[in-house]
């Protein structure tokens, strides 16, 4: 990418004016300095002569017969967003520097008035002053056409950064979710660790005091419930711990809860 237009090169200038004498005031002097120049005295021509690529640069009057410069200029830079842009201010087209810039234009010829267009007259030094303002204004022009790609690189790079951010704080939900689920895994695996021993404990303490038959009848009815609710509880700590350790184990709750538990000694 160059930091400045060579000025050196040849271009393709168009010139849309409907005045004889500024026409070839103009194609004059950027003839002269090895320019391609071209006219179209209206709007509705330098649109057609306009397509992207075959001029450089337009020299436009704002106020030609059939619309106005400023339209020109709108539909001209659609079509050609690298199209340089400089306008023509006469003495019956007055425009400043400073409005043409507003406008959007790349730059402006001032100094041409109604005189030096009718007697093919010019302001001083005209070859300097056109040369100048024409490389100025495709200079602009150049920048103007790169801080527009730079800009929409930004834009796309805001736009990935979004995207970046929206799919890390996903990330970061999902890490939190799995954080929680591990703790509550790991809360899981060690009450398994803690209960399912002194069930064991309970229940072979309750068989052998069956077994020995040194209970009445009503603490024996008792101590049976006890170890069924002892049994009920078994399968259930046992799956926390297999479910902490990560095995596939399917959901359950109290409904259909005797599926899961181990036949039991008939102590009647």
């Amino acid at each position: 990418m160059h930091t400045t237009v060579d000025t050196t090169e040849k271009l393709r200038i168009l010139i849309a004016n409907d005045t004889i004498a500024t026409r070839e005031f103009l194609w004059d002097i950027l003839e002269f300095q090895g320019h391609k120049v071209a006219f179209a005295t209206s709007g509705e021509v330098a649109l057609e002569r306009l397509r992207p690529g075959n001029y450089n640069v337009l020299f436009l009057d704002p106020a030609l017969p059939d619309m106005p410069g400023w339209e020109v200029m709108r539909l001209a830079r659609e079509q050609d967003p690298a199209l340089c842009i400089i306008l023509l201010a006469t003495g019956k087209n007055e425009v400043t520097p400073m409005e043409a810039a507003r406008a959007g234009a790349d730059g402006c010829i001032a100094g041409l008035s109604e005189e030096a267009d009718r007697e093919g007259l010019s302001i001083e030094d005209p070859a300097e002053n056109l040369d100048l303002v024409l490389w100025q204004s495709l200079e602009r022009r150049r920048l103007a056409v790169n801080n527009e790609m730079l800009q929409r690189e930004l834009d796309a790079q805001r736009v990935q950064t979004v995207e970046a951010r929206q799919q890390l704080e996903e990330i970061q939900q999902k890490v939190v979710q799995t954080e929680r689920d591990m703790a509550l895994l790991n809360m899981a695996n060690a009450a398994s660790c803690e209960l399912i021993q002194p069930l064991k404990v309970l229940i072979g303490r309750i068989d052998l005091l069956m077994q020995e038959s040194v209970l009445d009848g009503q603490l024996i009815e008792e101590m049976i419930g006890l170890r069924r609710q002892a049994v009920h509880m078994s399968p259930i700590v046992h799956r926390m711990g297999q479910i902490s350790s990560g095995r596939a184990i399917p959901q359950f709750n109290h409904v259909g809860l005797s599926r899961f538990m181990p036949r039991e000694q008939n102590w009647g």
